[in-house]
């Protein structure tokens, strides 16, 4: 894996693509990313939960492992990536983390609170990613968690029972000041092909969305062909 790993990073430096969460050595895994959208500074943290065989160490490529926990023998790794981010210019950080298993669509109530410490931490947008189905929204403190946004080109087998063919866009509108509005746009994949969801199959993920995120307190109302999260003014 480790050839293919170098390979994609030397792609993405060759063409100018911020990146992270891996990298040639635990110290290059660990670094942020910064890019500028529109005059916003977006700073990017990544880490992940699995799989440790793939861990980055001083004299090895891999990824930026980090176990779920709030103990601060690890967790002081999360504040001190929000704050040099931060530091280094970011006006909006997003946490980005790889964990939990496939096919859950509910997060434990162990990464709900290791969610919020983040938030606490000063993340603006924690972005979860592994499960390859879509988790609820949650508003917290003003500032959104995506426990989980499943996938957008999906190179494994649809699931009948958790229909991983059906998944969502996830659009942010944010100012310097932080997230203002989160519109989704229900997709339905087939054969590594993406296309807007129409009919009952547009109606089953915006009642699913809609009922995993009503569990965390967060409503979303449908306009349009689009779902719309608006957040409190900042």
């Amino acid at each position: 894996q480790a050839p293919a790993l170098l390979e994609t990073i030397r792609h993405l430096d060759e063409h100018g693509i911020a990146h992270a969460g891996a990298g040639r050595n635990a110290e290059e895994a660990s670094q942020y990313a910064l890019l500028e959208a529109r005059g916003i500074q977006v700073g990017v943290v990544a880490f992940a939960d699995h799989f440790r065989e793939y861990a980055a160490t001083e004299s090895r490529p891999g990824i930026n492992i980090l176990p779920i926990t709030l103990d601060d023998r690890h967790f002081h790794r999360v504040r001190e990536s929000i704050e040099a981010v931060r530091a280094a210019g970011a006006d909006l950080v997003v946490f980005s983390i790889h964990w939990g298993p496939n096919m859950r669509h509910v997060p434990p109530p162990e990464f709900k609170d290791f969610a919020h410490a983040v938030m606490d931490a000063g993340a603006d947008i924690f972005h979860g990613h592994s499960a390859h189905v879509f988790q609820g929204v949650e508003i917290y403190k003003g500032k959104p968690i995506f426990y989980d946004t499943g996938d957008l080109i999906d190179d494994y087998y649809v699931d009948e029972e958790h229909k991983n063919d059906q998944q969502l866009l996830f659009l942010v509108y944010a100012t310097s000041d932080g997230v203002e509005r989160i519109e989704l746009i229900p997709l339905l994949i087939s054969y590594m092909q993406v296309n807007r969801a129409r009919g009952a199959v547009f109606d089953e993920i915006s009642q699913r969305i809609g009922e995993l995120s009503r569990d965390m307190g967060t409503e979303i109302r449908q306009e349009g062909d689009r779902l719309v999260i608006d957040l409190p003014e900042h």
